[in-house]
């Protein structure tokens, strides 16, 4: 079963966005911060969680001039694209 994940924007100025993802875990947000960080748009992004159990991931993003909310929509999109991918070669070698 899917669930939703809920977005709350604390901070958003120019190329700079600041964002809690509650619903998600290291998991989500380690492989997004990744993609991130792989973007030549981006000059820093990073996240932290206050408590390990409890805790509601919040990532930075600070572009170099790009809108920071574009950038991150454009870097899920590519993780999308990377895992449709992943699974088609999954799929492939397990039949």
């Amino acid at each position: 079963m899917w669930f939703k994940m809920e977005i709350q924007v604390i901070e958003k100025k120019d190329n700079r966005l600041l964002f809690k993802i509650k619903g998600e875990t290291h998991t989500f947000v380690l492989a997004l911060k990744d993609a991130l960080s792989k973007n030549p748009d981006v000059d820093i992004t990073s996240y932290e969680i206050d408590h390990p159990l409890i805790g509601v991931p919040e990532v930075l993003v600070q572009t170099k001039k790009k809108d920071p909310i574009k950038v991150v929509l454009e870097t899920i999109q590519e993780m999308k694209k990377n895992i449709d991918s992943d699974i088609k070669t999954i799929v492939k070698a397990i039949k």
